[in-house]
């Protein structure tokens, strides 16, 4: 159990890890060129922000569709004991 428990958390660093460094990557290029105006450090801020809100909505929709996945399996074993 415990050799399996080492994996499980291994393996969740490096998802963890990896989706990090991915969401750097995404949200770096936005910022890439220095702005020459006001305005257009206003227009990069306003993109950058309207694209991590895009971000931010899919990984909080497959957030709440794994938690449902997961209740509905933890529902069915309950069934499953009773």
């Amino acid at each position: 159990m415990l050799a399996i428990n080492k994996f499980v958390s291994r393996a969740s660093i490096a998802a963890v890890s990896m989706a990090f460094v991915a969401s750097i990557a995404v949200t770096t290029p936005a910022f890439a060129q220095t702005p020459g105006t006001l305005q257009q450090l206003l227009e990069q801020t306003r993109t950058a922000r309207a694209q991590e809100e895009r971000e931010n909505k899919k990984r909080e929709a497959a957030f709440l569709a794994d938690r449902n996945k997961q209740a509905a399996l933890l529902a069915e074993a309950r069934s499953q004991l009773a």
